[in-house]
């Protein structure tokens, strides 16, 4: 974790000991490993969702200033780890609790802005095309400006590849978010769009939960004796048909 980031939630956790408390649950939770930098802005923001009530005024807006600053940061890992962390599970605890509304008009505009584009999607990018109802005539968005982070070749000669959706603070792909891996052929054609099975763990907070919307990203594959799995930077983890392109929950592993 860089320095900058480390100093970010030092100064975070200056302002309320609640903040404090949520780091050190998350840090104890994944010890002996580090928790992944998203994660533990993630557990922040929704520790500020719960004591938002309980900070003064001069608090919250020393708090929001700080959330745009972290958003507009030069450093490249405490910006990102403050949009898809931060915010984003600020706004996902906001929008289960009745607080959405209240959080969205106390962000400032660099992390409205971000909260405005991951809630809303909007229409799909040029090069998405859709036709259909059965999973192989899902959108399949055409993938050749996305960034690769994850490759696995397989037997025939073709490829599951996982594409970066968010690669930096302002940037969402929304056309792939939640929905990053795909299948192509040996000749580079893409065959499927993963269609995961809808809810979540939170990061194994609680048991999986279809009622749970998330976009959380998948960021890792792998083969297991023949089985194909995918898990998202939370740690749910899916079973991939590689016919349809299909997941169903298999259970939680750290990635």
């Amino acid at each position: 974790m860089h320095v900058a980031t480390i100093a970010y939630l030092d100064a975070l956790t200056r302002l309320s000991p609640a903040f404090g408390t949520a780091r050190a649950e998350t840090v104890a939770y994944w010890a002996p490993d580090a928790p992944p930098t998203t994660i533990l802005f993630a557990e922040q923001g929704e520790a500020i969702v719960d004591n938002l009530s309980q900070l003064d005024q001069e608090d919250r807006d020393a708090l929001f200033a700080m959330i745009d600053e972290g958003m507009n940061s030069a450093d490249e890992e405490l910006s990102t780890a403050v949009a898809t962390g931060f915010v984003e599970g600020a706004i996902g605890r906001a929008d289960r609790s009745g607080h959405l509304d209240e959080l969205l008009a106390a962000l400032g505009p660099a992390a409205h802005a971000h909260a405005k584009a991951w809630i809303g999607g909007g229409a799909p990018p040029a090069g998405t095309s859709q036709s259909g109802d059965d999973p192989l005539s899902k959108p399949i968005t055409t993938p050749t400006s996305y960034d690769v982070i994850f490759r696995l070749m397989l037997g025939d000669g073709g490829q599951l590849i996982a594409f970066d959706s968010f690669p930096r603070a302002g940037v969402l792909h929304q056309a792939i978010s939640g929905r990053e891996v795909f299948r192509f052929d040996a000749g580079g054609r893409a065959l499927w769009q993963i269609t995961p099975e809808e809810g979540t763990t939170e990061a194994r907070t609680h048991p999986f939960d279809p009622a749970i919307k998330t976009d959380e990203p998948f960021v890792n594959i792998w083969d297991a004796h023949g089985d194909i799995y995918t898990s998202r930077m939370n740690g749910d983890t899916f079973l991939i048909d590689m016919e349809t392109g299909s997941a169903s929950y298999s259970g939680w592993a750290r990635t």
